[in-house]
């Protein structure tokens, strides 16, 4: 009825999803994955935003007359990384050796391309 109060058994709140306190954490190897997790996914990120910044500089760069960056060096960052992006998707799906290969295979990634579109 309208108006009227609910009664105790409506108002119950089911807490048996909740985890107890007795249960046990996740071990040293969950909490290092999840790390590893958040390590690349900030460095992939950080790719993604390089390669986004290169393109706007190699066009501020043309509609100036200038060469800046080159399109080679644009290209390079932009392929890296969509492919940091694929594996970062591995990393935050999947679990086990899997996820860890994909996590070294971002660093493999960023590495390439800090060499050659950097240091080379």
């Amino acid at each position: 009825m309208p108006g009227s109060t609910p009664s105790p058994e409506a108002t119950t709140v089911d807490t048996s999803s909740e985890i107890s306190p007795g249960a046990t954490r996740p071990g040293p190897l969950a909490r290092l994955g999840r790390l590893l997790r958040g390590f690349v996914g900030s460095l992939t990120a950080g790719l993604v935003l390089l390669a986004l910044f290169l393109v706007a500089a190699q066009l501020m760069a043309l509609s100036r007359g200038e060469s800046g960056p080159g399109w080679l060096t644009v290209t390079g960052h932009i392929l890296g990384a969509v492919g940091a992006v694929a594996l970062q998707r591995v990393v935050d799906r999947d679990r086990g050796l899997r996820a860890w290969a994909a996590g070294l295979g971002v660093l493999v990634v960023l590495s390439l391309v800090l060499w050659y579109g950097w240091y080379r």
